[in-house]
Order: C-alpha cells, then structure tokens, then sequence
C-alpha cells in the first residue's frame, strides 16, 4: 500500500509540474534573399547580445554580426571585407544556439 501511495505522489508531482517551453529556435528571413527585393537578411529569436557568425556551403567564415538586444539582427549579406557575398547556400550558428540557421541568396 505504501509503495502504490508513494508512485501515486510521484505521478501526481509530475503531472503537477508546469510545462516548460522548448528553446526558441533562431531563423532568418527572406530566404531565399534576393537583393532586388530587400536590403538585408534579418535574424530573429537569438539570444540577446549572441555573436551571430555566418558561413558558406564549403564551411568558409564569411562574417560575424551581433545580435541586438531584443534577440534580432541583419546582416547587410556582405562578407567581412564590405563586398557582397555570391549566390548560393549559407549557414549561421548564433552563439548560445545548437541550431543552424540556413540562408539561401539568389543572384
């Protein structure tokens, strides 16, 4: 009797306990990007203040923004020089995040 009394507790306090969401996961937006149709690429749901490091396909740096306070970013879809990064596939990992964010930019 005891040991039913005490897995009945048990089941009740896990059902009793709040429900905790998951993480938000981080997204960028347009994609795919056309620079004839917007300025930057924004982020959005990173964490607050995160370094926001973008790559190419082949794994390549490409640059490092940092997210605002209110967990947004952009990026200018420029590389760290200032010139404007090629048509292809690219992946951002926000500090903070597991979550790899993937960009597409069309020409």
């Amino acid at each position: 009797m005891k040991a039913v009394l005490c897995a009945a507790l048990i089941l009740f306090a896990a059902l009793a306990a709040p429900i905790q969401s998951a993480p938000s996961k981080g997204y960028a937006y347009p994609t795919p990007y056309s620079p004839s149709l917007a300025a930057q690429i924004r982020f959005a749901q990173v964490p607050a203040g995160a370094r926001i490091r973008i790559y190419n396909l082949g794994g390549v740096f490409i640059r490092e923004i940092r997210a605002e306070a209110n967990g947004t970013a952009a990026w200018d879809v420029k590389d760290d020089s200032g010139g404007a990064v090629a048509p292809g596939s690219y992946f951002a990992r926000a500090e903070g995040q597991s979550e790899i964010i993937k960009m597409m930019v069309l020409p």
